[in-house]
Order: structure tokens, then sequence, then C-alpha cells
């Protein structure tokens, strides 16, 4: 039987989400990617905690014409993302589709 996935609280500030670390930890991901025949692929990902915010490490650090290096925040303490002017993200709720009725149409 599967079960559902637990609720995280993710805030947002300039198109950047962050998720609500309850342990009160920053939690940096860093990404490898490369560029190779067209196609631009993540070839390794690591995340790394940490008690303290790190200035300057969120953001693309490394970069050539074939391989980028970048990292971003991945979760913060609440209590930060709010002094930081982040707000809570609220998904936006699913729409049904909606079978137009169209009258007069014998088929």
């Amino acid at each position: 039987m599967a079960t559902a996935l637990p609720e995280y609280t993710t805030y947002i500030k300039n198109g950047q989400t962050v998720l609500v670390d309850s342990s009160h930890l920053f939690v940096y991901q860093t990404c490898v990617y490369a560029f190779y025949k067209g196609y631009f692929s993540l070839c390794n990902s690591q995340f790394y905690s940490c008690h303290k915010e790190i200035q300057g490490v969120v953001g693309s650090f490394f970069k050539t014409p074939h391989i980028q290096i970048c990292s971003e925040l991945f979760a913060a303490p609440e209590k930060w993302l709010i002094d930081n002017e982040y707000v809570i993200y609220s998904r936006p709720e699913k729409i049904s589709k909606v079978k137009h009725n169209i009258e007069g149409n014998d088929g």
C-alpha cells in the first residue's frame, strides 16, 4: 500500500523556492551540469548542511562552454526565511477539465 509523502512548508522569494528545515540547518545543493553534443545534462548532485548561512555560495559560480557548477539554497530555518522576506508558497489549485456540450451537433 502506497503512503503519501509528508507535506513540507515551502517559502519563495524572487522565483527561488526553499523548504523549511526543522533541524535549523542550512542545506545547500550543488549540481554539476555538462553540455555535450547539443545536450545539457545533470552529471552529479550533492547536498551539504551547515548551522550558519554561508554567504556567496548561492548561484552559478563556475561556468565554461562545456561545464557549469552551481549551488542553491535547498532548505533553511523558518525564522531566517521570514527575516529575509521569503513568503509562504501556496501551490496553485488543480483546475479540472470542463467538457463542452455543443448543442445542435448531430454527430
